[in-house]
Formats: C-alpha cells, structure tokens, sequence
C-alpha cells in the first residue's frame, strides 16, 4: 500500500501480493515502487495508468521469479481522479447516493507477474465525497452494504477502525490481508 503526494496530486496504490505463488509480497512491494516511478514522471491519464500497470506486469514477470500481485492505482489531480486495476483490489467512490465501484470492470484474473494481465481503466471521473481503496481481505469478505455503512462512519480513523473489525474473525485474526485506504475528498 502507498500513498504519495506531489504537489496538487496524489497516488494511492494497493498491490495485494497473490498467495500461494511464491514471493506475492515482493510483487507488491515492486507495483507500489514502479507506480511512485511512474508516478513523478508526471499526471497520466487513466489509459496511461492502464498501460503502466502492463509495463509493471512484464517487469514483474522478468524479476519477481513468480511473484504475483493485485493492483489499484489511483491518480488524484485537482478536482478528478483516474486510474487502472487489475485483481481483486477495489477503489468504491462514496458519497451521499450511495457508493460506485470504480474497478467493477476489471480483469480479477490473471495477475501483474503473469505476463498476461489486462489491467482496466477508470475515470476520469469527479471527486466523491469519501473514497475507500481496499485489498480482497476487506472486499471479498465484507458485504458492500456493510462496507458503505461503515465507510461514511464520521471521522476517518473511526470508519477504518470499524471496516477493519469488521473484516476480522471471532478468533481475532482476517481470512485475508486487509489493506484499507480511506480519504475525505469533499472540500
């Protein structure tokens, strides 16, 4: 997970390593890494956040020997945000109407380090009142009408507190990683 400010813009990645493939984390950690490069190089539009997104899923597949990962990258520049995603990482848009899922059209399969992602683009689109970018640990395993409930939850840190325990388990622990990225955009 990153968040990265440059001047009047913002990135925010989540890069969910893939379990069970060998090296997930290190395949994150490089997505996150090659976005912020990506990233000072300048504002992109959301195609060009897709196209980046297939750069990094052939320099994962050339060195991170099997890594594979999710990935959200959301680019905020003045008053509209664009971006691209492939997995099962989402980015919802929340505002009084209700929620829209920015990355309802992306490619769940297959993953940044295969060589063969399709990563999907999306915006440019206005800002929302609250935007929520979250790993499958938190997507996969809460109900989006709990999710929305507890995204709008007053201050910031209270509705993260509240998505998180949500997605734990009676025995304390998460059925999967659970990153949560959270920002009041309504100025």
């Amino acid at each position: 997970m990153l968040v990265e400010q440059g001047g009047e813009r913002t990135l925010i990645v989540v890069a969910d390593g893939a379990g069970g493939t060998g090296r997930g984390a290190d395949a994150a950690a490089m997505t996150c890494e090659l976005a912020r490069a990506a990233f000072a190089l300048g504002a992109m539009s959301a195609e060009t956040w897709a196209g980046t997104l297939s750069a990094i899923d052939a320099e994962l597949t050339r060195a991170a020997q099997g890594g594979q990962s999710t990935a959200v990258v959301l680019e905020i520049d003045h008053d509209l945000l664009r971006g691209a995603s492939v997995g099962d990482s989402a980015a919802w848009a929340i505002d009084s109407f209700g929620c829209v899922d920015l990355t309802s059209r992306q490619q769940r399969k297959p993953l940044l380090g295969t060589g063969m992602a399709a990563p999907t683009a999306f915006g440019p689109t206005t800002m929302p009142q609250r935007l929520l970018v979250a790993s499958d640990g938190l997507m996969k395993y809460c109900p989006r009408a709990d999710i929305d409930r507890l995204a709008r939850i007053g201050a910031l840190e209270e509705a993260i507190a509240a998505l998180v325990a949500r997605a734990r388990l009676r025995s304390g622990g998460f059925q999967d990683d659970v990153a949560v990225v959270l920002c009041d955009l309504a100025g």
